[in-house]
């Protein structure tokens, strides 16, 4: 019911905030109300039925047990399933230690991290009207409680890549080579950034520095625990057979494969997909090396299709992997508003 509280607020801000600056006020009303949805559906849902919430919030806990979570069998959530998957690379449960030692709950991270997703685009775009609407788009998107619900961890992957982009912008060379180390470390799939923003590095030498200093130790302390542990639950989970993935609903993520399934009873081979990204991506980033200038603006435009496509083409592609790129698109539309380049 709080959200049609504030719906007279809204109109306010919307269209007296430019002749009255008291309205301008009710901004940060908005942000208190997003957090106290957000911890509202926390309560609501103490307990979902969901390996992400089980694993994020039992991996900190078996590592201070001295044990390796990648060894580790979790508390069972899907009937019949045993929970052994951790397939999220060490800093995932790195940085939920500290919150899950004072709250038990993976969740308060990514609100930590959602709200200050919103505050960085209220800031980008130079605490404009429009940068608020867009701090308000990102929070109240129809899916954003859901995302905190489940502990997808969009809402930090969206954080720390809006970091890594104004770490570029403002040559925190150090700060690139961490930021790009945490988010990788993450998920592998996001090592992909390194690649596609390499060329903007103003000092190479250092960020690639900074990376290794903190991608090699932490991944190599686990890598070296158990090689062939980690080895198959962080790469060749991902490269199994279709009916081997019982967690995951294949046949249900948004993208070509599904579509094709659906109507011919087959799976896409995974070579054809990869060669049609491949291909796009070189022709994606051709276009922004023909010019002299490289514009880290387009370059993120570039960054966010190639994401887009990567999605739709890639077999495992859920609605939090789109929500990834609907964010970096709206921190895209607040640089528009931003002098700086």
């Amino acid at each position: 019911m709080l959200p049609l509280f504030f719906l007279p607020l809204l109109y306010l801000f919307i269209f007296k905030s430019n002749n009255n600056n008291k309205y301008k006020q009710i901004f940060p009303l908005f942000i208190f109300l997003a957090i106290t949805l957000r911890f509202l559906t926390i309560i609501a849902s103490p307990k979902p039925v969901i390996d992400v919430f089980t694993l994020l919030k039992e991996a900190p806990q078996k590592l201070l047990q001295g044990k390796n979570p990648y060894q580790e069998v979790y508390s069972p959530v899907y009937q019949g399933v045993i929970t052994d998957n951790f397939s999220y690379w060490p800093f995932s449960f790195l940085l939920q230690i500290p919150l899950i030692i004072l709250f038990k709950d993976p969740r308060i991270l990514l609100i930590i991290a959602d709200i200050s997703g919103a505050i960085l685009i209220y800031l980008i775009g130079k605490k404009s009207l429009q940068s608020k609407l867009l701090s308000l788009i990102y929070l109240f998107r129809p899916n954003s409680l859901f995302m905190i619900e489940q502990s997808w961890q969009t809402p930090l992957f969206s954080f720390l890549t809006f970091m890594l982009f104004i770490s570029i912008k403002k040559s925190k060379n150090f700060l690139t080579g961490i930021l790009l180390a945490v988010i990788g470390g993450i998920h592998h799939y996001y090592l992909i950034l390194t690649i596609l923003t390499y060329h903007l590095w103003k000092n190479k030498k250092t960020v690639f520095a900074a990376f290794l200093a903190v991608f090699c130790p932490v991944i190599g302390i686990f890598l070296l625990w158990q090689p062939s542990v980690f080895i198959e639950k962080t790469i060749l989970f991902y490269l199994q057979p279709i009916d081997k993935l019982k967690t995951i609903p294949i046949h249900l993520s948004l993208n070509l494969n599904t579509a094709f399934y659906t109507l011919t009873g087959f799976d896409l081979p995974t070579w054809l997909t990869s060669i049609i990204l491949v291909v796009i991506t070189v022709f994606l980033f051709a276009k922004l090396f023909s010019n002299r200038k490289i514009l880290i603006r387009k370059n993120l435009l570039m960054i966010i299709i190639f994401f887009y496509f990567f999605y739709f083409l890639f077999r495992q592609s859920f609605i939090y992997y789109y929500y990834y790129a609907g964010s970096l698109l709206i921190f895209f539309t607040a640089n528009l508003f931003s002098s700086e380049e």
